[in-house]
């Protein structure tokens, strides 16, 4: 299980559509509450850090995704988050 965060801002369609075509199960967080004990967390961005950052802090995931990979060792994958 993937957990493919939803921060209003970002290309999820795109992301779905791959997961759903390689078959992996995903669920979708748009809250903190809402994370799975499976480690893996996909961000898909829009391509500006600051952009992203301020959608993930509006929905309040910031804080749990640093928390979540700093003390329970989350894989992150960011997806055109700006950090080229």
């Amino acid at each position: 299980m993937i957990n493919l965060i939803k921060s209003g801002i970002g290309n999820i369609g795109s992301i779905i559509r791959v997961l759903n075509d390689l078959e992996y199960k995903y669920k979708i967080v748009s809250h903190p509450s809402e994370f799975t004990k499976t480690q893996k967390i996909i961000l898909p961005g829009v391509g500006s850090f600051d952009a992203f950052i301020d959608s993930l802090k509006k929905n309040n995931l910031f804080k749990e995704i640093i928390l979540l990979n700093k003390k329970k060792n989350y894989f992150l994958l960011g997806i055109c988050v700006g950090m080229q």
